[in-house]
């Protein structure tokens, strides 16, 4: 391993230890403002004191972003457009041959199949699992269907599509604000069709601007006038020898999935992070930590199937397993972009937990009780 590699691995390594410290400390003035910016490698070079260029990705320039609409338009058919693209130059070529990708041509020119055909099954023969779902969001894109947008979790549907693709889809340049920093500039930048929107995408930018001009011919631009999305607020109580409060609106900003299992509506709140109790406590300064999984009922209560507390100096408590007695109620509409009132009390074991939380809808997802056909290998 070269001296290089080494120090940019270290460097990874402070920043996971940087981040964990920094997830630990409660920030009120970015609560319900969306998820914080994600730090890139230069950012925490210099916050570190150490030479950015050691902890730089190299990344090759930007491909030409010709214009996706243009193509569409002359595409002839597979065999033609295989044709047409096979001068790869040959130093790709021995790349290619190299890693035994030797259809990526056929699989790249199944894209344009899938869009001209207006048919996201086209894209199940691309052998690439990053192809295969670029072609399924790029088709969910272009023709505004942000339910075919690829699951974030393949084998997990409860958890949500692929946000930036639905905010894009369903033309919501609110949606893209829930997105991490990067995410969100590209997300905006392309619904705005405007490549100087990418200055704020940080060290993507190159890359967003090429998306801002090779997809932009086919976005119609964000829809106007929508009704700004609900303020995001979380306080947790919990309760042992004493009660503490905490602000959760931070850990919520991302939004939530509803979705639908049979004749049921779920919906986790919270992230969960083990599999069931833990004794293991939180590192030093972290806050107390709720992920709770309710079932939605007819008249605005709510079941408890889950529950997962990660108590400072103590551990994590888990339901199923841990007794617990729980009251849960919720308000709000299965629609993206609307607001989920959510209340959760009750015990787990010995302690008290209280949850009262205000938060986004960022996708609805129908039918989730398994993954798609064509979903499940990935």
């Amino acid at each position: 391993m070269g001296r290089r590699m080494a120090r940019a691995m270290g460097l990874a390594a402070l920043g996971l230890a940087v981040a964990g410290c920094e997830e630990g400390r409660r920030d009120s003035g970015n609560a319900g403002k969306g998820p914080s910016p994600v730090a890139t490698p230069s950012a925490l070079a210099g916050a570190l004191g150490v030479d950015a260029a050691m902890a730089e990705e190299v990344t090759d320039p930007a491909a030409p972003a010709g214009d996706l609409k243009a193509e569409m338009a002359r595409f002839k058919g597979l065999d033609a457009c295989v044709k047409e693209h096979a001068g790869t130059d040959p130093l790709v070529g021995d790349s290619l041959d190299a890693i035994g990708y030797d259809t990526i041509i056929r699989d790249s020119c199944r894209v344009l199949e899938a869009l001209t055909s207006k048919d996201a099954k086209r894209c199940d023969a691309i052998g690439s699992t990053a192809l295969r779902d670029h072609c399924q969001e790029i088709v969910a894109i272009v023709f505004a269907t942000p339910a075919r947008c690829p699951f974030e979790v393949p084998l997990e549907p409860a958890r949500g599509r692929s946000g930036a693709c639905v905010a894009l889809a369903a033309r919501d340049p609110r949606l893209c604000t829930l997105e991490a920093h990067s995410l969100r500039s590209r997300c905006l930048a392309m619904l705005q069709r405007d490549p100087k929107a990418c200055d704020g995408a940080g060290d993507v930018r190159a890359r967003c601007v090429r998306d801002v001009l090779r997809y932009g011919s086919l976005l119609d631009g964000g829809k106007d006038r929508l009704p700004p999305l609900p303020t995001v607020s979380g306080t947790l109580a919990v309760t042992t020898d004493e009660t503490r409060t905490e602000d959760v609106a931070r850990e919520l900003a991302r939004g939530v999935v509803l979705a639908q299992k049979g004749p049921r509506w779920v919906v986790d709140v919270g992230r969960f992070e083990h599999l069931g109790a833990s004794p293991v406590a939180p590192p030093p300064g972290r806050p107390a930590r709720l992920a709770v999984r309710l079932v939605l009922g007819p008249d605005g209560a709510a079941e408890v199937e889950r529950v997962e507390l990660e108590i400072p100096k103590r551990g994590t408590l888990a339901f199923p397993g841990v007794t617990g007695a729980f009251r849960a109620t919720y308000a709000g509409e299965k629609v993206r972009g609307g607001p989920l009132a959510l209340t959760v009390s009750g015990k787990l074991g010995d302690v008290g937990v209280k949850l009262d939380a205000k938060v986004v809808v960022r996708d609805v997802v129908e039918d989730a009780a398994s993954p798609r056909p064509g979903e499940r290998d990935r």
